[in-house]
């Protein structure tokens, strides 16, 4: 038996890129193109609770994505693939609940607490899945929503 080592591939720590090496995640992206990614996935959440103190805020759930997609998303892949990956979760979920609203009460599902229920867990599952997006945009990463339909590119 010959006494062999295994090369093993060693990643460097403290966001520094090994010499020759591909950069880290964080530092190929911009500081304010992350920031920016990470609002259009903050954005909805934030226009959610001030549609509850203001009517039309509410209204914001899609135009912060869609906002910062034509404006900020133009001068950057990374912003644009995140304001896209957004706009389709937001349009998927408002698509679903139309669907689902519209054919529930028709067939005569008229519990409201239980339709209450599930709006509230509907509405908390969106939110975690939104904050996990904008804390991969804040470190530089990608992130695809599962459920989604994919219409905006």
């Amino acid at each position: 038996m010959s006494n062999t080592s295994v090369a093993t591939e060693t990643r460097p720590r403290g966001g520094t890129a090994a010499p020759g090496g591909p950069a880290p995640l964080a530092a190929r992206h911009g500081s304010a193109d992350r920031r920016v990614a990470a609002l259009s996935h903050f954005g909805p959440p934030i226009a959610v609770l001030l549609g509850a103190l203001i009517w039309p805020a509410g209204l914001l759930v899609l135009g912060i994505p869609l906002i910062i997609r034509f404006t900020a998303g133009t001068g950057s892949a990374f912003v644009q693939a995140h304001a896209s990956e957004v706009l389709n979760f937001v349009l998927s979920w408002l698509f679903g609940v139309g669907f689902a609203t519209a054919f529930l009460l028709p067939a005569g599902f008229h519990a409201p607490f239980v339709l209450l229920v599930a709006a509230l867990g509907f509405g908390l599952l969106m939110a975690i899945l939104l904050l996990r997006g904008g804390w991969a945009a804040l470190q530089g990463k990608s992130y695809r929503y599962p459920l989604t339909m994919r219409l905006a590119h």
